[in-house]
């Protein structure tokens, strides 16, 4: 019998006080895909990354081809590495991020792009992977990117691929595309070892599958039927929790957000939508491409700058306020992309909370803050959130798994009283436990009266949630559905969504333009009112002045 390809050895892995792997024993045969599969903070990213030489174990052996590998140490066996932190250049060509330290040259000098591209196509065919390599990286898709990054790792000829979480964030339906390409690995015999939080998405694609929990493998299963499975069994959030959500109704207005535009190169492009937010409400915004979905987010948030659009916050325009000052008035974003727009990522946990709510009056004593109350409120989030024990304020963010830093992330903000709430996919590191709780948050907020602008490609999560949803194809608005049309059924078909979009979107826009225009024209007459009464009380100030001096001149 051949000995294992890839074998690890009682391997241990700790940061600060964090044992995240502990004597973990593995071993993966030569031409078989082996899924690691655990929650939040069970160790399946720091194994993928030690096999790929990107860290060092702390104790322990891990072996390939029978040669000891470690970090900047690896053998002479190719392997490549494609993870949450493979970074693209998002104005390059999906041809140019593939290929990028690896250009084939013609004469030592330049880039035989024929050559190159021939190899691509050959690598898309083979493995049913079919990107348009002209499109730029930054306007790609969520789903587009994650197959950018399998076929760059695939261009580099590998015999082992090493992949960190290669359909972590994607839709339910849109996860099924990576049925046949895993497939196509198993018949071209490449050693695939990748995580996962989705145990249906490992069973239906590898010959094996281990469980991990708390850095030990629980145990591991052989799938013996791997190349006869046709559909993936998905579970959806409408049958996991239930939540009847109250029937849509008029409420008081708490954001507007009129001709939301933005065309700029490099830049997914947006036109013309309109958003409509009341007290207590949960607005969709469905993207299914996920393409629009943190730049709506980031100009409404004020993050990003839209020259066209006009933002009222309780009848009150905010157009060219700042974040800071959306910030002060309640309104807060949870961004998709929190690793570097939420946090620093050598920072600790207080030092992350106090950067995100310096200006916040609930803190400060004078200008100054109060760290007493801020301690005491963090270690309340970290217990009430369910973060593991040892995950206090000092830990430093980067030694947290993305999972455990989303949810740190969400609870710093659902925790200090918002008005608003944008959240970008605010569950695609989550594992089905943490997203309950996530969910179970902002439902019992939202009777609060708090109001959420949930935007998000999971079609289940807004039919759950959102009590109307505004649908965006190609950066345009086309559809807003209510009640009972909130379905993900309807929500994923464009024959449906053009019958049910009726006159929803004028309807509602129409009436919040009148009534703003009404306020606003009502705001006028009283400013214009309040003005006139200023020159009255002046004017009768200045003739008083005047007849007393003729009274003093004239001696009368």
């Amino acid at each position: 019998m051949s000995s294992p390809l890839i074998e690890f050895n009682n391997v241990y892995k700790q940061y600060q006080d964090n044992l995240v792997l502990n004597n973990i024993t593995l071993k993966v045969n030569s031409g078989e895909i082996h899924a690691l599969v655990g929650d939040n903070g069970a160790g399946k990213t720091t194994c993928v990354r030690l096999l790929a030489g990107l860290e060092n174990p702390t104790n322990g052996v891990i072996k390939v081809a029978n040669k000891r590998i470690g970090q900047f140490l690896t053998p002479n066996y190719q392997i490549s590495y494609a993870g949450q932190d493979t970074y693209f250049i998002p104005d390059f060509s999906v041809r140019q991020n593939i290929v990028l330290g690896n250009e084939p040259q013609f004469l030592k000098i330049f880039i035989n792009w024929g050559k190159t591209e021939a190899k691509i196509e050959k690598l898309m065919r083979k493995y049913k992977i079919y990107v348009d390599l002209n499109k730029q990286f930054g306007i790609l898709s969520l789903s587009e990117q994650r197959k950018v990054a399998l076929l760059r790792a695939l261009y580099q000829k590998p015999r082992i691929l090493v992949l960190d979480e290669p359909t972590v964030g994607l839709p339910l339906e849109q996860e099924e595309e990576f049925l046949p390409i895993f497939k196509s690995f198993i018949k071209d015999k490449i050693t695939v070892i990748f995580s996962t939080r989705s145990k249906e998405f490992a069973k239906a694609v590898s010959n094996h599958y281990s469980l991990l929990n708390k850095g030990r493998i629980v145990w591991t299963k052989h799938n013996k039927n791997v190349l006869k499975v046709k559909k993936i069994q998905h579970k959806y959030w409408t049958t996991m929790i239930d939540h009847k959500k109250e029937s849509f109704k008029k409420r008081e207005l708490v954001l507007y957000a009129e001709d939301i535009s933005f065309n700029k190169r490099n830049y997914p492009k947006l036109e013309g939508i309109d958003l409509i937010l009341q007290v207590g409400e949960i607005l969709g915004v469905y993207d299914r491409t996920n393409i629009s979905s943190s730049l709506i987010g980031d100009i409404i948030s004020g993050k990003t700058k839209s020259p066209t659009v006009r933002i009222f916050f309780k009848n009150d325009s905010i157009n060219k306020k700042n974040q800071a000052y959306r910030y002060k008035l309640g309104i807060d974003l949870v961004p998709e992309n929190f690793l570097q727009d939420a946090t620093i990522d050598s920072y600790s946990l207080i030092d992350n909370f106090i950067l995100w709510h310096h200006n916040n009056p609930k803190y400060l004593n004078a200008g100054v803050l109060r760290r007493d109350d801020i301690w005491f409120k963090l270690k309340k989030i970290l217990q009430n959130y369910q973060m593991p024990d040892f995950i206090n304020g000092n830990s430093i963010a980067n030694t947290l798994s993305n999972g455990e830093l989303q949810k740190f992330v969400l609870a710093r903000t659902l925790e200090t009283n918002p008005k608003v709430v944008i959240l970008v996919n605010p569950l695609m590191h989550l594992d089905n436990d943490s997203a309950k709780l996530i969910i179970n948050r902002i439902i019992a907020l939202q009777k609060k009266g708090v109001a959420f602008l949930l935007i998000d490609c999971d079609s289940h999560l807004l039919e759950l949630l959102a009590n109307r949803v505004t649908v965006i194809q190609n950066g345009r608005m086309v559809a807003t559905l209510e009640g009972d049309d909130v379905k993900s059924n309807i929500l994923n078909n464009p024959l449906i969504l053009s019958k049910k979009r009726e006159d929803l979107i004028d309807k509602h826009i129409q009436i919040t333009k009148s009534e703003l225009k009404y306020k606003s024209i009502s705001r006028k007459v009283l400013l214009w009112q309040k003005i006139i009464n200023k020159i009255t009380i002046v004017k009768d100030k200045i003739v008083q002045v005047i007849a007393t001096i003729k009274i003093r001149i004239t001696g009368g």
